[in-house]
């Protein structure tokens, strides 16, 4: 046989190979180094480092150790090999290596390596701890052919020890000894614990039980969570990612006497069918678990977005009583589901270790970087037993204790490892016993091969100098007394070169007025077309007791251009007539609410309202004005289709001065885009000559909502069951936790004014009379007439389409969760406008239908953003909106 020490051994004779000479020299040497050490390392040898073990059988290959004679060691070869998978659902463009599996997902056999020899890419493992003497010159175990001497240095050990990678001539026996046992492939059972994981997933495990003198402990962990808390837009609006968003999924595991392998792939979706795809690893062994993935920012906007990503393990009630302690707090803080002021005002900057310890054992875990992220490892921690923390098994955070990586997307769009590394021990902590994992990663086992396979793949991060003017604080902390932004001022801007012209202006808001707690706002924007805007308001007033909500306001509004289709529900789309609207309005609202459900609402106020002949555009045709196709007699065009309706009444504008009084109910759980509850209110809008108004008239409106969340299609069993967990198109339709709501919707309103004759008979271009109520009409002019058509009532519709006296619209909407904190809904609605809602004949005029569908992004608490597809008889119509139409 042949001999080789280290990678660079001169190779030599074999003197002896057993037998008698074996015998004598081995009663003539001293006996070597113990057979096993206090090291937990495990050591891990890639085959290219090995060349003269390459192109043999993987069970021609045994490890041995000398003292005094030659024991078989504890080892195992994991055959590797090179695989594409898919980076994005449908394209294959990334290699990895992959391992050859002893079980995998599906019905599939798992993958045979395509060169069935020992070769570069596969590995060879064994415990540092197993390591003996050196052997004597020349010595071999019976029946080899070839060894190679491996040189292992431990830290803190002037004397190496040794193994022993031999070739044999036939298959030995194996070492009998095993540091692992598999029960299945979501529980893994190592030297020092039992790691439980739900089922399927191979990431976020779901129990961990100590082995002591004892016996095997009760659980003490809820779950391992990763998520991601995510800021867009300077903070306008913050979500987060967890386990619900970030799936895991099984490819195969890889069983061994050393240790255990499992290959995932991870689905981070980011947004809607956006998605981050990465292939994973979690390598078990007797004392410890390292999770070895790779992670990128959930978006990268630059400055646009920021991300902080938690990866932390949370504890259950059996840990109660445990104590904390990390780097920096040595003093241990006992975990009992309250945030305590010690715990508050702990030390939550960088730490390279984090654990806690009871009786009935400690955990402690690591997180390792790849150095170019340059991101901090703080402490993360929170110990609430009340604030929910999904996914979960147990609601609360009690314990739980990690890291957390601020601003993770300044690290760029790449991928890069992160090692997060678990020790589990019977042992009570004492200063140091952190250094069994530390050192592992800080100060390994020195090989005279100089190769770590696991420092390659997520390298040991240096100390980063943390230059943040300001420590971390615990998420939890009260807020300090600090001096807070109050008051913007923002730029207003119009380019409307068409009609409304070119300009801009400000807008002042102050969130505390005068030190007041008043919001106080104003305002300004005009163009060089005549288009003007002023306003003023504030809020939060505390000058009457008794209200809830006291708030004045004050604008004033000019339209150089505004649209009129003429009053009833056949009016044509393109016989639109525009006008000069002009507005001077002036308020006084007071709300009160009775018994958190029930409220009311009253509104005084001040309102002028003047009408002119419309601004033409730059350039083009002209636009049609109102009182040449809705005007009197004499004004009206002389060619033959100048005649689109009657004479409007109102035309000259005037005062509309009045009071509004609501009366509401509000049973929604979430007002700002319910799934379940009901609203109802009735408002009544007077305006007369006792308020210097130049009109007498009464409007009575009613607005009523429903929402049903009804468990017959939460979920829908026969389909949400059946859909492929994995993040497709088909699970933003089916699959767990959508969120399937009904809402319905009911408006109506009803004039009450005094009835005229006006303009009986009138009739059109053609000599056709107009339908016109017999010439009758109320005294209310027309721009106070109710509409419909826009997001809020008819959506397929353009903006005021139709308009008459009273009106009634009535929709219904089926939502869904269609991602995260997007909605998807199918609508319908469907109304008209009426001269008179209590007389029966009006009802059989015609209808307006209008359906599509509406997607929406709701941030709670109060963001809402939708673009609506609408489609009627007339149009096809998008839409979007800032809140949802009911």
């Amino acid at each position: 046989m042949s001999w080789e020490r280290g990678a660079n051994a001169v190779r030599g004779k074999v003197w002896f190979s057993g037998g008698l000479g074996t015998l004598l020299l081995m009663l003539l040497l001293p006996l070597a180094a113990s057979a096993e050490s206090n090291l937990i390392d495990p050591v891990v040898v890639r085959g290219d480092e090995l060349r003269s073990m390459m192109g043999r059988a993987p069970d021609s290959i045994q490890v041995f150790a000398w003292a005094g004679s030659w024991r078989p060691v504890t080892m195992q070869i994991d055959e590797r090999f090179e695989t594409q998978v898919y980076r994005r659902e449908i394209i294959r463009r990334e290699t990895i290596l992959t391992f050859v599996f002893d079980e995998v997902q599906g019905k599939k056999p798992p993958a045979r390596d395509p060169d069935p020899k020992f070769d570069h890419n596969d590995e060879l493992v064994f415990m540092a701890r197993s390591a003996g003497g050196k052997a004597p010159e020349g010595m071999g175990p019976a029946g080899s052919e070839t060894c190679q001497e491996v040189e292992l240095s431990p830290r803190g050990s002037a004397a190496p020890s040794y193994v022993y990678v031999c070739a044999m001539k036939s298959p030995v026996p194996a070492s009998a000894a095993s540091y692992m046992n598999v029960e299945s492939a979501d529980r893994i059972e190592g030297q020092t614990y039992v790691m439980g994981f739900p089922a399927g997933n191979p990431m976020n495990f779901s129990s961990l039980q100590f082995k002591g003198p004892n016996g095997l402990s009760e659980n003490v962990v809820d779950r391992f969570k990763v998520s991601f808390d995510v800021r867009v837009l300077f903070n306008l609006a913050n979500y987060s990612l967890n386990g619900k968003d970030y799936q895991h999924y099984l490819r195969g595991v890889r069983r061994g006497p050393v240790r255990v392998v499992k290959e995932f792939e991870s689905v981070l979706e980011t947004w809607a069918n956006l998605q981050v795809r990465t292939y994973n690893w979690v390598y078990f062994y007797p004392y410890h678990v390292e999770f070895s993935v790779k992670q990128a920012a959930p978006l990268n906007w630059h400055v646009l977005n920021k991300s902080d990503m938690i990866m932390a393990v949370d504890l259950n009630h059996e840990a109660r009583g445990f104590r904390f302690y990390s780097e920096k707090n040595l003093r241990g803080e006992v975990v009992d589901g309250y945030m305590s002021p010690s715990e508050i005002n702990m030390n939550y900057g960088p730490t390279t270790w984090a654990g806690v310890s009871g009786k009935p054992g400690t955990i402690i875990v690591h997180l390792g970087l790849d150095p170019l992220t340059k991101l901090n490892r703080d402490l993360f921690y929170t110990d609430h037993d009340d604030r929910a923390d999904p996914v979960e098994s147990e609601t609360g955070m009690t314990g739980k204790f990690g890291f957390i990586l601020r601003d993770v997307q300044s690290a760029g769009f790449q991928q890069w490892p992160v090692r997060f590394a678990v020790l589990a021990t019977p042992e009570a902590f004492k200063p140091g016993l952190e250094e069994s994992l530390l050192s592992m990663y800080r100060d390994p086992v020195k090989l005279r091969i100089n190769r770590h396979q696991v420092l390659a793949t997520a390298p040991v991060a240096p100390p980063i100098t943390d230059t943040r003017e300001k420590p971390p604080e615990s998420t939890f902390a009260e807020p300090k007394l600090s001096i807070l932004q109050t008051k913007y001022v923002s730029p207003n801007i119009m380019l409307d070169y068409y009609l409304l012209g070119i300009g801009g202006g400000l807008s002042y808001t102050d969130r505390d007025f005068l030190g007041t707690g008043t919001y106080f706002g104003a305002g300004f924007t005009f163009t060089d077309r005549g288009y003007q805007n002023f306003s003023i308001s504030m809020s939060e007033l505390r000058w009457i007791k008794g209200v809830d909500a006291f708030a004045l306001n004050a604008s004033y509004s000019s339209f150089p251009v505004y649209p009129f289709y003429g009053v009833g529900n056949d009016n044509e789309l393109d016989h639109v007539a525009n006008y000069w609207w002009k507005s001077t309005d002036v308020s006084v609202n007071f709300t009160k609410y009775f018994g958190g459900i029930y409220g009311a609402n009253v509104t005084i106020g001040y309102r002028d309202v003047g009408i002119d002949d419309p601004l033409q555009p730059s350039s083009g045709d002209t636009l049609p004005i109102l009182k040449e196709h809705y005007g009197f007699p004499k004004e009206l065009l002389t060619d033959g289709d100048s005649t689109w309706g009657p004479p409007v009444y109102g035309r000259d504008g005037g005062n509309l001065s009045g009071i509004t009084i609501s009366l509401f109910r509000d049973m929604r759980e979430n007002p700002s885009f319910p799934r379940y509850g009901d609203y109802e209110s009735v408002t009544v809008q007077t305006v007369n000559g006792l308020w210097g108004a130049d009109y007498d008239y009464t409007r009575v409106s009613a607005d009523l909502r429903l929402y049903l969340h009804p468990d017959i299609i939460n979920p829908i069993t026969s389909l949400d069951q059946k859909v492929n967990p994995r993040r497709t198109l088909l699970t933003k339709f089916f699959g767990p936790e959508k969120n399937r709501s009904l809402a319905f919707r009911v408006q109506a309103s009803h004039l009450i004014a005094e009835e005229m004759d006006w303009y009986p008979n009138y009739r059109d271009s053609d000599g056709d009379e107009f339908p016109f109520h017999e010439g009758k009409v109320l005294k209310v002019p027309f721009f106070e007439l109710a509409t419909i058509g826009s997001s809020s009532t008819i959506r397929a519709y353009t903006s005021n389409r139709y308009r008459n006296n009273d009106m009634f619209v009535a929709s219904a909407e089926y939502r869904w969760q269609w991602w995260n904190f997007q909605y998807v809904s199918l609508f319908f609605d469907y109304g008209q406008v009426m001269y008179d809602i209590t007389d029966a004949d009006t009802w059989d005029d015609q209808w307006h239908p209008s359906y599509g569908i509406d997607w929406r992004i709701y941030v709670p608490p109060n963001l809402s953003i939708g673009v609506e597809l609408a489609f009627s008889e007339e149009r096809t119509f998008y839409i979007t909106t800032l809140g949802s139409a009911f």
